[in-house]
């Protein structure tokens, strides 16, 4: 994986970037990215030959203007050997799905730091039986629908599972989500893949 994005509090972010650029061996070179001209200043850069691996670490990526991001998506998809991307956001709810979805997310976030709706609504599927979990999918049909549903399951999932004594739900559903998400990135059936997802989660 060459592309990270960083979930939480811009302090916390920083610093996970700043260890997972180390566990990488590559050195760190921020870089502010909001308008368009950002990126291609970036390209610049990034055109080069680069002498050692290197992790380009932009911060607070959902301040970025939707062009600027568009225009972003090809680097995240061609980077060049030795190259990684390390992004930072408060959440994945303001980005694009097509920024998210080529991105490996590490989340920095806690149950705090989320939506109180999110939390519920994940909470009451995960205990809801498998009939009424089946009945919650089978109204997604919009297949950036389904992904957003399963990143918003691993997110919440992940920050649940550091706030409660037990868990082995929560870790399953990280498992399973991450699982789904890929397959759904791969083009799977959304009916059959969020319908494997409830049954997996019983």
């Amino acid at each position: 994986m060459h592309a990270f994005l960083l979930i939480g509090e811009d302090s916390q972010t920083l610093e996970e970037a700043k260890r997972l650029a180390n566990r990488l061996k590559a050195k760190v070179f921020e870089f502010p990215l909001e308008k368009i001209e950002d990126v291609r200043d970036l390209n610049s850069f990034t055109g080069l030959s680069l002498t050692e691996p290197t992790a380009v670490v932009v911060r607070k990526i959902e301040e970025a203007t939707l062009e600027a991001l568009n225009a972003f998506l090809k680097n995240l998809e061609e980077p060049q050997e030795g190259l990684f991307y390390i992004l930072t956001s408060l959440s994945t709810k303001s980005l694009p799905e097509t920024i998210v979805s080529r991105c490996q997310i590490v989340i920095s976030t806690t149950i705090n730091q989320l939506d109180a709706t999110f939390i519920s609504e994940t909470q009451d599927f995960l205990n809801a039986p498998v009939g009424k979990k089946l009945a919650k999918v089978s109204e997604i049909k919009d297949r950036q629908e389904a992904k957003a549903f399963t990143n918003n399951l691993i997110l919440c999932s992940h920050a649940l599972m550091l706030s409660q004594k037990d868990s082995t739900i929560y870790s399953r559903a990280i498992r399973t989500a991450s699982f789904t998400k890929r397959a759904l990135e791969a083009n799977g059936n959304v009916t059959v893949q969020l319908a494997n997802l409830a049954v997996s989660l019983v």
